[in-house]
């Protein structure tokens, strides 16, 4: 949730730059983070969803011969591998590049941050969805003296 404000914020001060589509695309990665953050906060399976997709598609940047690749949307931390070594990069960021035609140094990434989010949330799941309710007899039936 932190980091779709956190988007949503670097994409109106930088948006002022870019196209008003592209500031619209960012904004809307930023709310659907935000949306995807309440819920999960609220224990609510779509949260769980909508944030494991959203990890998903920040886990990998790619730029090479063909063209470019890349989805930020909040805190990240980068193991970079280049054609002249590798590094590690992390900041907050708010980015969406596609790009093709245009032969660019060859770059992979891989966000550490998003890896370990991923694997935390794989077979997470709501508790609501196994919440019992009881009646007030019931329940004190079920009481333990």
């Amino acid at each position: 949730m932190v980091t779709g404000v956190g988007a949503m914020v670097l994409a109106a001060i930088y948006g002022t730059q870019l196209g008003w589509w592209y500031t619209m695309v960012l904004q809307g990665l930023g709310a659907v983070s935000i949306y995807a953050g309440w819920h999960l906060w609220r224990d609510n399976e779509e949260g769980y969803r909508l944030t494991r997709w959203i990890q998903a598609a920040q886990l990998i940047k790619l730029q090479g011969a063909l063209g470019a690749f890349a989805i930020s949307a909040g805190f990240e931390i980068n193991l970079m591998f280049r054609s002249s070594g590798f590094a590690l990069s992390s900041g907050l960021w708010s980015n969406l590049t596609l790009s093709w035609g245009r032969p660019l140094p060859f770059q992979f990434s891989f966000n550490i941050l998003a890896a370990a989010l991923l694997f935390s949330l794989w077979g997470a799941r709501s508790d609501k969805q196994f919440v019992v309710h009881a009646s007030r007899d019931e329940a004190s039936t079920l009481a333990v003296p």
